[in-house]
């Protein structure tokens, strides 16, 4: 198989039943930091979230330094308001 259209299938084809288990491992380890996003700002939680749905459900866009921005910057924006606790 030489081209998918989504990332499941992306990650099925190139690494088999494991490999796509460990996707779905990954993103359910980032669907809580998104839902507290979008809890705590709205806005930004929106901004991130619509293209990244597009790239990892619809088109191969995954592939791109955009989405792996995103990604981060999802991580980085629900990470924020916590703080590392003082001794």
């Amino acid at each position: 198989m030489s081209y998918t259209h989504t990332l499941v299938t992306y990650a099925l084809a190139k690494t088999g039943v494991v490999g796509l288990c460990a996707l779905i491992a990954y993103l359910g380890g980032l669907a809580p930091r998104v839902l507290a996003l979008l809890r705590s700002e709205p806005a930004l939680g929106w901004a991130v979230s619509a293209p990244l749905m597009m790239a990892l459900g619809v088109h191969t866009s995954f592939k791109y330094l955009d989405t792996g921005l995103l990604l981060t910057l999802a991580v980085l924006a629900a990470e924020r308001g916590k703080q590392l606790p003082v001794r």
